[in-house]
C-alpha cells in the first residue's frame, strides 16, 4: 500500500478508516472519486443532471446530494440508512475505498486532472479555507503537493474494472457531450441528444459557477472559506499552470509526478 496524507480532523476517530474499509457499498451505489480540485463537483452535477432518482433534491446543495465517505459529518452511520441509489463522493485513494468496491460493488466514476493545473487550483483552495490558514507562496506549496502523486495511478491502474470508469477533466473540457454519453452509458441512463446538450450546458463552469446550489457559496456563510480570497469556483481552465510554473518547477513535477505516469501509459493534456 501506498504512504497517503489524510486530514486529521477526518480521521482522528478510533477505526475510521476500518469504518470505512468495512462499510457496506449497494450495486446501485454511484461513488464519485478524485485527488482534490480535479473536476469532482462538474461530475457530481452531471451525474445529478442525468439522475432521475435526484429530482426531488432540487432544494439540496450539491453537497448534500453527494456526502463525502470520509467526513465526519453526516458520516457513515447516516450513509447506510439512506434509500437506494446512494449518491457519494470521496478523495481517498483506490487502496482505501471500501472492500466491497474491489469486489464489483457501486459504481465508481473516477475524474484525473492534469497534475500542473490541479496543483495550481489546490493551492488557491488551502488559501481560501480559513481552517489552514495558509500564507506561503506556490513554490513551498508544490514542494509538499508533489506527494500525493500516487492517487490518480491507482484508479488508473484499475480502469479496465466493469465498475470504475475512468474519465479526464481535459476531456470533458472539450469534448462534453462525448464524455456525458460516457458517465450516461456506464450508469445506465438513456438520455437523448437533447437532453445531452441541455445536461452539457447546465454543467458547463458559468452556470455552475452561478449556482447557488453548487458554487459552494454558503461556505462563506459558514466561515469555512475565506471571502478575500478566491471562489471555490476559480477558473475552471485548462492550461493555468502556465502563469505559475518556473523551469524549476517544471523540472520538478516532471520528474515526481509525469514522467512516472506516463510509464504507465497515463497521459492528461496540459493545453488545449
Amino acid at each position: 500500500m501506498g504512504k497517503y496524507w489524510l486530514p486529521f480532523e477526518f480521521f482522528k476517530e478510533k477505526n475510521k478508516l476500518k469504518d470505512v474499509k468495512e462499510f457496506h457499498v449497494h450495486d446501485s451505489d454511484v461513488i464519485i472519486a478524485s485527488f482534490p480540485k480535479s473536476g469532482t463537483t462538474w461530475i457530481q452535477e452531471i451525474v445529478h443532471q442525468l439522475s432521475d432518482g435526484l429530482s426531488e433534491s432540487e432544494e439540496l446543495t450539491i453537497e448534500e446530494i453527494f456526502p463525502y465517505i470520509e467526513y465526519v459529518y453526516p458520516g457513515l452511520k447516516h450513509l447506510a440508512k439512506c434509500t437506494s441509489p446512494r449518491y457519494m463522493k470521496t478523495h481517498l485513494p483506490y487502496e482505501l475505498l471500501p472492500d466491497d468496491v474491489y469486489t464489483g460493488h457501486g459504481k465508481v466514476i473516477y475524474i484525473a486532472r492534469n497534475v500542473k493545473d490541479v496543483s495550481v487550483s489546490y493551492f488557491h483552495f488551502i488559501k481560501m479555507l480559513t481552517i489552514t490558514k495558509y500564507s506561503g507562496e506556490f513554490n513551498d506549496f508544490l514542494t509538499t503537493f508533489v506527494d500525493g502523486k500516487d492517487h490518480v495511478l491507482g484508479y488508473w491502474k484499475q480502469r479496465e474494472q466493469s465498475n470504475i470508469l475512468f474519465i479526464s477533466y481535459e476531456d470533458l473540457h472539450k469534448n462534453p457531450v462525448v464524455v456525458i454519453k460516457q458517465i450516461s452509458s456506464f450508469l445506465g441512463k438513456s438520455v437523448d441528444e437533447k437532453q445531452m446538450l441541455e445536461i452539457a450546458f447546465q454543467c458547463s463552469f458559468s452556470q455552475m459557477k452561478s449556482n447557488p446550489l453548487v458554487n459552494y457559496s454558503w461556505w462563506h456563510d459558514l466561515g469555512i472559506s475565506d471571502k478575500k480570497q478566491t471562489d471555490f469556483m476559480r477558473k475552471g481552465k485548462v492550461g493555468d499552470w502556465m502563469n505559475y510554473y518556473t523551469e524549476d518547477m517544471l523540472k520538478k513535477i516532471n520528474v515526481c509526478c509525469i514522467e512516472p505516469a506516463e510509464k504507465e501509459q497515463l497521459i492528461l493534456k496540459d493545453n488545449l
